[in-house]
């Protein structure tokens, strides 16, 4: 009784031997006393999920930047999209080109906000560069300064004394009511003889006021404001090229000082909109600009449009 059996075991062996080996035959049904056997389904390939969410940062990061999400709010700007993009697959040309483009933004966004007193902020956007770009001459210098503003910060920190508890307050005694006033009864007085009613006063009537003039108001001479000087010498603007190829427009306002050569220094940013796009072309454009020398140094505002339609 056990040939046959052994025998059995031995014919399906060789058929599962030969179907793993390749055959295209499909293995025969073996006898019902046998326990079935379920052949195994070959495994799935996985659909290239990898470079459809590389795709989908790329497109994301496109629109952050359309949207001028730069580099904020964390985790949802442009910059941030770009260098996950980049990571998930290193060959991605457009995501090289994108940062290559916005990387000298991110230093001066470091730089502003450095100065700022926002480390946390510029130590997120430097890590950023780091990992974009980690060979850039910029990243030691930016790392020392954003050192230097951490270390006193810390400073700061740790000179101010903590504050005192505050003791409880015992609650107030309740006051004690005031007794009641004692009322004596009225002693009776006696009737004061009448006495005889006056003779009438006749008084003269007054004597009509005499008005005064006012002195006329003194009217001071108001200093003459300075008038700005003409403009002598006004270079081309540099359209950044990021955004010449996103269709960006702004503008940034700029603070300055005209010295008496008429030249230009000491030019701050006032407000750019959008923000860290214009910023760099503005001021070396500005610093560039020429104006008849005024009397004395003075100060000046002025708007400078970036627009594409012009």
């Amino acid at each position: 009784m056990k040939r046959p059996n052994r025998c059995r075991y031995l014919a399906l062996s060789t058929l599962l031997l030969l179907a793993a080996c390749g055959g295209s035959d499909p293995p025969a049904q073996a006898p019902s006393s046998a326990p079935e056997t379920t052949p195994t389904e070959p495994a799935s390939q996985t659909p290239a999920a990898p470079v459809v969410a590389v795709v989908a940062s790329v497109e994301t990061a496109e629109a952050a930047l359309r949207a001028q999400r730069l580099f904020a709010p964390a985790g949802d700007n442009a910059f941030e999209l770009f260098v996950l993009a980049l990571e998930a697959k290193p060959d991605l040309t457009k995501a090289q080109d994108a940062l290559t483009d916005l990387f000298p933004y991110g230093v001066l966004h470091v730089e502003q906000r450095t100065a700022a007193r926002d480390a946390e902020e510029a130590r997120r956007v430097l890590d950023l560069l780091a990992r974009a770009q980690p060979e850039a001459p910029a990243l030691e210098r930016l790392e020392r300064e954003l050192e230097r503003l951490e270390r006193r910060l810390a400073t700061e920190r740790e000179a101010v004394p903590p504050a005192r508890p505050v003791a409880p307050t015992q609650p107030a005694e309740p006051a004690v009511p005031a007794p009641p006033p004692v009322v004596s009864a009225p002693e009776p007085v006696a009737p004061e003889p009448a006495e005889p009613a006056p003779a009438p006063v006749v008084t003269p009537p007054p004597a009509a006021p005499v008005v005064v003039a006012p002195p006329p108001p003194v009217e001071t001479a108001q200093p003459a404001q300075p008038r700005t000087p003409r403009m002598i010498r006004q270079p081309q603007l540099r359209y950044p090229e990021q955004a010449a190829r996103q269709g960006i427009n702004g503008s940034v306002t700029l603070d300055f000082q005209i010295d008496a050569d008429g030249g230009v220094s000491d030019v701050r940013v006032v407000s750019s909109v959008p923000r860290n796009i214009f910023d760099r072309e503005a001021i070396q454009a500005m610093r560039r600009t020429r104006f008849e020398p005024p009397s004395e140094p003075m100060r000046v505002r002025r708007t400078i449009d970036f627009n594409l339609e012009r």
